[in-house]
């Protein structure tokens, strides 16, 4: 009997065969819930039934009876719970709807336009053969269940990752997306994120992620006045003479700094503070009251410019007392006694 006749004979009863637990060196062990309803040929061996039971095994799940092989691509078509690929991906019955009868085998992998199959068949070989076809050769395409094929076997994703980064992702054999490689090119920061650091003695300055992920410029580097436990500022001695000496710590520019916090004013006479911060407390040219010496000739003589009274001095000392308090302080002089050197005066 040729293999058309073998083909057509067992074909074309297979609705009415009881099930075959075994067709060749392949045994029906596999449980999904049905029974194998195609016939073993004599031979040992049938695409039908083995396609039907890989598909069990495989699947865990029993496929109707779709009649004969070039049947098979049409009511899986029709079948809500299976689709059919035009590309081949392994673990789907590969299915060739040409001839007379067609052909249905197990697909196990996919190497390029090539696939490898399990199969058997009515004629020739015993039992399950494993054979390499040109992808092209199952015209009818490629059974698979509903929803088991995401992609295009070969094709690739990519998408963002980390700091501006990307990972990729492949399309396997199977139709099913592989895992994300890891993610590179990434940037050296969070879009968003702060980087702050001290600096100076007392600062402190901080920058940006940008959105392209990598770091803006460092802001101006500040800081606050440091306080004491009560809260208060923290005194210090500014280096100036007299009242303007006092000062509170500050930080300027992430450097501590001593701020001048008493400006220069008129001197206050007995106060025992130097007001005007000139380094003399209470001196003469201010406070009238208090004589200093002045020396002239090895001599000392007493001058008291307060209240303009000269006295004990030469002629052109006196003058020059006189022109001095006249810079300083509006006066009228209204005597001068050269012979005893001494001069009066009142403010005007």
């Amino acid at each position: 009997m040729n293999r058309a006749s073998v083909l057509a004979v067992v074909l074309l009863t297979a609705s009415r065969a009881l099930a075959v637990y075994q067709c060749g060196d392949t045994k029906d062990d596999c449980q999904c819930g049905a029974s194998n309803p195609y016939p073993c040929c004599s031979n040992g061996g049938n695409c039908t039934w083995y396609a039907w039971e890989a598909a069990c095994c495989s699947w865990a799940q029993g496929l109707p009876s779709w009649g004969n092989a070039n049947q098979w691509t049409g009511n899986a078509q029709a079948n809500a719970s299976y689709a059919v690929e035009s590309f081949p991906v392994s673990d789907a019955v590969s299915c060739r709807d040409l001839g007379q009868y067609g052909h249905v085998a197990f697909t196990q992998s996919v190497s390029g336009s090539t696939v490898t199959v399990h199969e058997q068949n009515c004629w020739g070989n015993y039992g399950m053969d494993t054979h390499t076809y040109a992808a092209a050769f199952f015209s009818g395409g490629f059974i698979v269940r509903a929803g088991q094929v995401e992609c295009h076997p070969g094709d690739s994703q990519s998408q963002s990752c980390g700091n501006c980064g990307t990972q990729a992702r492949g399309c396997g054999a199977d139709g099913r997306w592989g895992g994300w490689g890891s993610c590179s090119s990434q940037g050296e920061c969070a879009p968003g994120s702060v980087d702050e650091r001290a600096c100076g003695s007392c600062g402190a300055h901080a920058r940006s992620c940008t959105a392209s992920c990598s770091w803006g410029a460092f802001s101006a580097c500040e800081g606050a006045a440091p306080s004491s436990d009560a809260g208060t500022s923290v005194r210090c001695d500014t280096g100036v003479p007299g009242a303007c000496g006092e000062g509170a710590l500050t930080c300027v520019h992430g450097e501590l700094q001593c701020q001048q916090t008493v400006l220069p004013r008129r001197e206050v006479c007995g106060d025992g503070v130097d007001n005007d911060c000139d380094g003399v407390v209470d001196g003469p040219l201010s406070c009238p009251s208090n004589p200093a010496p002045i020396q002239e000739g090895g001599a000392s003589r007493i001058v008291v410019l307060g209240g303009c009274s000269v006295s004990g001095a030469p002629f052109f000392s006196v003058l020059s007392l006189v022109a001095l308090a006249l810079r300083r302080r509006r006066v009228s002089i209204t005597s001068v006694r050269t012979v005893e050197s001494s001069v009066s005066c009142r403010f005007g």
